[in-house]
């Protein structure tokens, strides 16, 4: 039997399985972005975008929740409350400008919490802070739906858009 032959027969004989090499999986690059909504119960969207006690961040490749995450929102700590009773409030101290140096420090905050996040889902927002959100690249969406649930369906579904 000369080499050739010898070559043919060996690649006719089945290798063991310890030398059956393996490909590598491709890997399917999955693009993902974060939404997030306020909230004080990781449940219902607060109607006051920068009171809120948490911001909720929501994972998505676009169909699918990949990851949550409840965030601080410290963005007012140490400064004076604000309270808004609209029958009795007086908003002429938003002028001042002592409140306009706090707001500035609440949406500074605000922009570090947030600083990994595309979308915005909210209810009302003043316009300073949805301007600047506006200006900085984020995609902001308003919304009277209460549910956090419910509206990210909404938004998933392409009903709920900007």
């Amino acid at each position: 039997m000369n080499n050739i032959e010898k070559a043919k027969s060996q690649e006719l004989e089945p290798r063991p399985k310890a030398e059956i090499e393996k490909k590598p999986e491709a890997k399917v690059q999955v693009f993902t972005y974060k939404i997030a909504l306020p909230t004080n119960d990781g449940q219902f969207i607060n109607q006051h975008f920068g009171r809120s006690r948490f911001f909720l961040i929501l994972e998505t490749d676009g169909k699918n929740i990949i990851n949550r995450e409840m965030r601080d929102n410290n963005s007012h700590k140490g400064m004076p409350a604000h309270h808004h009773d609209h029958d009795h409030h007086d908003h002429e101290h938003h002028n001042d400008p002592e409140h306009q140096e706090h707001q500035a420090q609440a949406h500074t905050r605000i922009f570090d919490i947030l600083h990994d996040v595309d979308i915005l889902i909210a209810g009302n927002m003043g316009p300073g802070i949805y301007n600047q959100l506006i200006e900085n690249g984020y995609t902001v969406i308003r919304t009277q739906i209460s549910s956090i649930d419910d509206a990210i369906q909404a938004y998933l579904k392409g009903v709920l858009k900007a």
